[in-house]
């Protein structure tokens, strides 16, 4: 054999001892799956973006109204304005009244750790008196920002809280992403009706979310979740009483 086929045949025979391993899949690295992506994910964020991009001194939870309520241009520059207006009202209010309401929630939280149920309602009593003074304080700078949304804008917005609302009623129930859009799509069929109520009309708008809620349950919810929800949510079939035992004479 010459040399020059003898060295052929070494290099024949290296090469195919380093290739061996690799097809019966020994010493190869893994490869890694890539998991594809989550549209959904993605959506969100980017409208998020969109969201800060358009309004970016805006604050929570204001900002989501923009992409939600699909505001204007001048709409987000007039809440510009209102928003910065309450923020300087809450500051001037909280610098003359702050300590006094710091207090009353300690003295509740106080109160609460000591057992006391006498302190524990003065306590309590005198926390809200002054939590509500503030609220009445700052209503009127707060309600300038809602006058910037149209009323069936405003109507929208009380409806997106509701579905909040809802999703936070039925946390146990663990609802996908698509179950939370349906749950979404349903509070929001109620914005004309929500539309028609009376500024306060409390009772009107605690009967609309009570009827969302049970249509949740009722087209959005397994049966599987609707039993993990508390006995007495919206559209849950009650237990039977249990029958009363008769005493034997």
């Amino acid at each position: 054999m010459s040399m020059s086929r003898w060295l052929m045949s070494v290099a024949l025979i290296a090469s195919l001892v380093l290739i061996t391993p690799a097809l019966r899949g020994e010493d190869a690295a893994p490869v890694k799956e890539e998991k594809p992506a989550n549209k959904k994910v993605e959506k969100a964020e980017k409208a998020e973006k969109a969201d800060e991009a358009k309004a970016p001194a805006l604050p929570m939870p204001y900002r989501i109204m923009v992409g939600e309520l699909q505001l204007t241009e001048q709409q987000v520059a007039d809440m510009l304005v209102k928003v910065a207006a309450v923020k300087e009202a809450e500051v001037a209010y909280d610098k003359e009244h702050g300590e006094a309401i710091a207090a009353a929630k300690k003295a509740t939280a106080d109160a609460k750790a000591g057992g006391d149920e006498a302190a524990i309602k003065a306590a309590t009593a005198e926390e809200k008196k002054l939590v509500a003074q503030r609220d009445k304080a700052l209503a009127e700078p707060k309600a300038a920002v809602m006058a910037v949304l149209t009323p069936q804008q405003a109507a929208k917005w009380k409806c997106y809280y509701m579905w909040t609302g809802a999703l936070n009623s039925f946390k146990k129930a663990n609802l996908s992403d698509e179950q939370k859009d349906k749950a979404k799509a349903i509070c929001y069929s109620y914005s004309a009706q929500v539309e028609g109520l009376k500024a306060d009309d409390k009772k009107g708008m605690e009967q609309i979310r009570a009827a969302a809620k049970k249509r949740i349950v009722d087209e959005v919810l397994s049966d599987e979740q609707k039993a993990l929800l508390p006995q007495d949510a919206p559209g849950k079939e009650a237990k039977p009483a249990p029958a009363k035992e008769e005493k034997k004479n």
